[in-house]
């Protein structure tokens, strides 16, 4: 039987969806002849007009975004008069071409050797063909992502329709002796439609920056800019409540597959909302934690080295951070510091370039992801060995007023007491 013919990954890939345009093969009854001549009173396909779904994000019809549909509604001037076989109902499908078709029958032979034919892969009949639920050619068209991973291994598609007189429209078959002696393809209301992928977000990450800012990168894709390499996307980053306070680009125009960096003014919940000038959207959140550190207390003799610990809450996904200790060298004298944990070979330093002033640069050697600790766990400890007089004190604190100290934080200062 002519089922044989289909492959079974196709009935299976495309079996689901009854709500799309669904690629069918065409069906014959007879043999194809291409010089078949004899007179007949032919079909036509008639004329159909295009508007778009229910909820959708497009504002064109020509370009769907992934999810998006538009409804084709035939005016229902068709002629089918020209029904080789009278006991099977005619109909009207949608012929797929990769360009403007160009041969409108008035056989199938003739049809199948339109070169503008979408043929990769190969319909076993020689024509991909879609149908509504019945003959009339009214029917919905979704972009549920079935016809980029079909005809271009999951990139985004053009693909135009015209449409099709099927004698045997139930079968999706051409009927007659040869078969298919009079087909119509309304070519001059051929249309296009491009198929868009969902636009994606990957790479997320977030860190601290110096100054008074945090920043974050993550890497955009799909929608229009995938299928037309020149275009650029919109992106807004607006913090959740108060949408006035805006994020800023820092990275350039952003395109397909481009890694966008940008920066916002302070801590807080963040709603990114990407757009590629089709409407089509994709949003997500991002949140930026305000640091908050904690730095112990010790107490020693004249002479001793002790260490303070010092614990952090809300350090998730640090990229890297540049902090500023401050203490009194006239009382203590920094001997080291050390991360509680190393992070997987991450680079940590201290260094005192200045006395009283402890630089720590950290930077994860896990640059996509960065690296977390649970909220009240110790970062690192710091040393020092008591030089003052017996019954100093000083202080050892974060300057959160320093403009090139860690970002948004909040600092429980420490002490060493002499004794």
């Amino acid at each position: 039987m002519i089922k044989k013919l289909i492959p079974i990954s196709v009935l299976l890939f495309f079996g689901y969806n009854i709500f799309a345009q669904v690629p069918q093969s065409i069906k014959y009854n007879g043999k194809l002849k291409s010089d078949f001549t004899k007179d007949l009173v032919c079909n036509n396909a008639g004329t159909v007009s295009i508007s778009l779904g229910n909820g959708v994000q497009t504002n064109d019809p020509v370009y769907l975004c992934f999810g998006d549909s538009i409804f084709i509604d035939h005016q229902g001037n068709q002629d089918l008069t020209g029904d080789p076989v009278a006991g099977t109902a005619p109909g009207i499908g949608y012929a797929f071409y990769k360009n403007t078709p160009t041969i409108d029958g008035q056989t199938l032979s003739s049809v199948l050797a339109d070169p503008s034919v979408l043929n990769l892969p190969p319909a076993p009949g020689g024509l991909w063909v879609a149908t509504g639920n019945n003959p009339s050619g009214d029917m919905y068209f979704k972009n549920n992502g079935s016809l980029q991973l079909l005809f271009n291994a999951g990139k985004p598609i053009q693909i135009w329709f015209a449409p099709i007189t099927l004698d045997n429209w139930a079968n999706k078959q051409f009927e007659g002796t040869p078969a298919g002696p009079c087909v119509n393809v309304n070519i001059s209301n051929a249309f296009p439609v491009v198929y868009l992928n969902k636009i994606y977000a990957t790479n997320v990450g977030t860190q601290p920056a110096s100054g008074s800012t945090f920043t974050g990168s993550f890497t955009v894709g799909g929608g229009w800019p995938e299928f037309a390499g020149a275009q650029n996307y919109t992106i807004d980053i607006s913090l959740a409540g108060n949408p006035s306070i805006k994020g800023a680009i820092t990275s350039g125009l952003a395109k397909h597959g481009s890694t966008v960096d940008y920066n916002v003014p302070q801590a807080g919940i963040y709603n990114i909302t990407i757009s590629d000038g089709k409407t089509c959207e994709y949003k997500f959140t991002v949140s930026f934690p305000a640091i908050s550190y904690s730095i112990g207390q010790n107490i020693g003799y004249q002479g001793d080295t002790v260490c303070v610990d010092v614990t952090v809450d809300n350090w998730d996904k640090v990229v890297g951070h540049t902090l500023y200790t401050f203490y009194d060298p006239a009382v203590l004298e920094f001997v080291s510091g050390k991360f509680a944990n190393n992070f997987n070979n991450s680079t940590i330093l201290f260094n005192v370039s200045t006395p009283g002033e402890i630089i720590n640069l950290f930077v994860s050697s896990d640059t996509d992801n960065g690296k977390s600790i649970a909220d009240g766990s110790k970062l690192f400890e710091l040393c020092f060995k008591l030089i003052g007089n017996p019954f100093d004190c000083s202080p050892i604190y974060i300057d959160t007023l320093n403009a090139l100290e860690f970002p948004n934080t909040s600092v429980t200062d420490g002490n060493f007491n002499y004794s």
